[in-house]
């Protein structure tokens, strides 16, 4: 297996499976949200990558394309 194989491989476990379990052991999940640990790390990597700026709106959306939906609670309740 070359080099980026490895790397795409480790980056894929990571990525899918272990932040999902980091989080509950390490208290960042405690119960079934709609936002998983993967989620979270994915928003964060994919979004800082695309842009290190990236505003919470931005992170939002990066977290609308790995299957997280967020949305202001204020927003909500005002319509």
């Amino acid at each position: 297996m070359d080099i980026i194989s490895q790397v795409a491989s480790a980056m894929q476990t990571v990525l899918t499976t272990e932040c999902d379990i980091l989080a509950r052991t390490k208290g960042f999940i405690k119960r079934q949200r709609k936002l998983t640990g993967c989620q979270f790390v994915q928003t964060l990597v994919f979004g800082r990558l695309s842009n290190p700026q990236e505003t919470l709106e931005e992170l939002a959306q990066t977290a609308a394309t790995v299957g997280a939906f967020l949305c202001d609670t204020d927003t909500r309740a005002s319509k």
